[in-house]
C-alpha cells in the first residue's frame, strides 16, 4: 500500500528532495575544493609553518602560548611574508616586510580590492 497526500506519492517526493540535497551538497564540495586549490596555488611560493589538514594553524593557536608570541615567532622565521590558513578553504598572507609589501601593493591587480573598484565612477 502506497501512502499519497494530495495524490502525490509520499516516498517519491522524499526521494527526489533527498537527491536535491546531496546534489546541493556536491556541488559545493566541488567549489571548496576548487577554492582550496586556487588557494594553495596562489601561496605555494611563500615558504610557512606545516598545517593541519582540516584546521590549518588554529590548532597551533589553541596552545598554552599566545598567539602574538606564535605569530611572532613565525615572522621571524619567515622573513617577508607567510600563509596563515584559518581551516582548510580561508589563507591570508601574513607580510611582515614593509618593503615586501610596498613591492605586493604596488603591483596592484583586478582582484586587490574589489569594494574599491567598484566605487570609482
Amino acid at each position: 500500500m502506497k501512502v499519497s497526500w494530495l495524490g502525490v506519492d509520499v516516498s517519491r517526493v522524499l526521494h527526489l528532495a533527498a537527491v536535491f540535497c546531496l546534489t546541493c551538497v556536491l556541488l559545493k564540495a566541488i567549489q571548496l575544493y576548487h577554492r582550496r586549490r586556487e588557494l594553495l596555488r596562489a601561496l605555494a611560493d611563500f615558504p610557512g609553518h606545516p598545517t593541519h589538514w582540516l584546521f590549518g594553524h588554529v590548532h597551533e593557536f589553541l596552545k598554552e602560548e599566545e598567539v602574538l608570541d606564535k605569530v611572532e615567532i613565525w615572522a621571524q622565521k619567515y622573513q617577508y611574508a607567510h600563509p596563515l590558513w584559518f581551516g582548510s578553504f580561508l589563507a591570508f598572507l601574513v607580510v611582515t616586510d614593509p618593503d615586501y609589501a610596498k613591492a605586493l601593493l604596488a603591483r596592484g591587480g583586478e582582484k586587490m580590492m574589489p569594494s574599491a573598484v567598484e566605487q570609482q565612477p
